[in-house]
């Protein structure tokens, strides 16, 4: 690692640990707090989750608190629902954007970038790159744009956020367009012809697919009822656990780096697992709309908790804006 006054970056090897650094960051922090993340270690017990009870105690003392995440739907043990409901209910406000992948934490005075998650593990164990900086005491044209970067990139996501053409008029148009949705996924998905080549088109189009369900997710969550939109999370969850298991399996055993030239049909037996499991998948999909929540046509879109959050939203980018734009 390299420092030099109120700055220091580089490669963090395994066992350095920045726990005390990253909270820190947290703990110094007057005026607001936002974090950029894709990874979060949970524990549903205070004391267990230094990261959460700090950005607790922060939010209780009245400092804005933003997290800006994707949602995750994989693991058996997904902390997301749990993350999303503790973070709402202690007053911080969240974004969920399917496609973020970036790690960072800023407040009015510090600034942190890099590769590590806020993790135990990350933070502890892996190496990770690291860049910290207390960007009020460095050369000011480097803080300015650099902090100012990440102060544009935040309210273009909270333009996102407040974008007409995301407010549906209603739940029926939310059902809808999930409906259609999940439906747009079959196609993507391809049993096994006497080529490679289907496997081939199901493999490609995987990412497409989170994209899709991670999208639908971060609606739902925009117009949040807790009932309605932990559904949507489990729903979506086992379209992508049993299209995990297909694309998983045909990567191990038809289509991959190694073996992607092959000319010789792949086994009978493995043709057959294959099928069926593809025959999982579209069964899966097909059940999950099935069983996708019926509301009433004229329930209000926006509940409490979804304008709450919307609220908390706009306060943070807009003091964030003021102090550092």
């Amino acid at each position: 690692m390299i420092q030099l006054e109120y700055s220091w970056w580089g490669i963090k090897n395994s066992g350095k640990d920045i726990g005390r650094e990253m909270l820190d960051i947290v703990n110094h922090a007057h005026e607001f707090i936002v974090v950029g993340g894709y990874n979060f270690t949970f524990r549903a017990s205070a004391g267990a989750r230094p990261f959460f009870d700090a950005l607790d105690a922060k939010a209780r003392s009245g400092i804005p608190v933003l997290l800006l995440f994707p949602p995750a739907l994989h693991g058996a043990f997904n902390p997301q629902p749990n993350i999303i409901r503790h973070c709402l209910a202690g007053g911080m406000g969240v974004i969920l954007n399917p496609e973020n992948h970036s790690k960072w934490l800023l407040t009015e005075s510090q600034l942190y970038y890099g590769s590590s998650n806020f993790t135990g593990a990350s933070w502890s164990r892996r190496v990770e790159v690291i860049s910290l900086h207390d960007h009020t005491s460095i050369p000011k044209k480097w803080s300015k744009q650099t902090v100012a970067d990440f102060n544009q990139f935040l309210q273009q996501e909270v333009a996102n956020r407040n974008a007409p053409a995301r407010k549906m008029r209603d739940y029926r148009g939310l059902l809808t367009s999930t409906r259609n949705a999940w439906s747009s996924i079959k196609p993507l998905i391809h049993r096994l012809n006497p080529s490679l080549e289907k496997v081939q088109l199901t493999l490609s189009n995987y990412d497409q697919i989170q994209s899709i369900l991670k999208e639908q997710v971060a609606d739902w969550f925009y117009h949040y009822d807790h009932r309605y939109f932990e559904t949507i999370f489990s729903l979506s969850s086992e379209i992508s656990g049993a299209v995990d298991e297909l694309c998983a399996y045909a990567y191990g055993n038809l289509y991959n780096e190694t073996f992607s030239s092959q000319a010789e049909l792949p086994d009978d037996a493995i043709v057959s697992v294959y099928n069926d499991l593809h025959s999982i998948a579209d069964k899966v999909i097909d059940s999950t709309i099935n069983r996708l929540p019926e509301v009433p046509n004229r329930k209000v879109i926006f509940t409490e908790m979804a304008m709450a959050n919307l609220e908390r939203i706009n306060k943070v980018a807009q003091i964030v804006n003021q102090i550092i734009g």
